[in-house]
């Protein structure tokens, strides 16, 4: 069964195949698909492995669609979104950017308060407090 995943161009939303699931295969990491569809690091934002973590990460390739967005949940799961141009991804990098900004400030505060951290005068005292924790 095809998998299909939202396209993203000129402002127009559409669906289509979700190549990356098209051509994974069991067992495989992630990375297998993604070169194969000629798809490289364009960018990341935000990271996973906290309590409330999502990541956003960016791949682009010289064919269309240009952009693949993968956004992963702390959970593990992800949904795909292509981009058809750098103007349509910067657009969706606008949009999605704030749910993992604010997952990382939910993160924090939530390891601080899993710390006991009571007070701090700056985010480097705070951020330092935490890693101290969780060592």
């Amino acid at each position: 069964m095809t998998m299909t995943a939202p396209y993203y161009a000129d402002g127009e939303w559409s669906s289509g195949t979700d190549l990356l699931l098209d051509l994974w295969e069991d067992g495989e990491e992630i990375t297998a698909p993604l070169k194969r569809l000629g798809y490289e690091p364009f960018t990341t934002i935000g990271y996973v492995d906290m309590p409330t973590g999502v990541g956003i990460a960016v791949y682009s390739r010289i064919d269309a669609p240009r952009f693949l967005i993968e956004v992963e949940g702390a959970n593990g799961l992800s949904e795909h979104i292509y981009a058809a141009q750098s103007h349509d991804a910067l657009e969706l990098l606008a949009r999605y950017a704030p749910i993992a900004q604010a997952a990382a400030i939910s993160s924090l505060v939530t390891l601080a308060y899993q710390a006991d951290v009571q007070s701090v005068e700056n985010v480097g005292e705070l951020l330092r407090a935490i890693i101290k924790e969780r060592r």
